[in-house]
């Protein structure tokens, strides 16, 4: 993907390990290392600017 701008993926649950690790190297992947719910301004804001929830 050289030159092109990665698809933002908002993760908004802790995932295995292994996925999260995958999903950094195929995506700008913003994790949410808290693990707790998002609240609701969190999660329209997400839903805004990510390509994928």
């Amino acid at each position: 993907m050289a030159g092109k701008k990665r698809p933002l993926v908002v993760i908004t649950r802790k995932l295995p390990d292994p996925v999260e690790t995958r999903m950094r190297e195929l995506f700008d992947a913003r994790l949410n290392v808290e693990d707790r719910p998002m609240t609701q301004p969190e999660l329209v804001a997400a839903v805004k600017e990510a390509d994928v929830l």
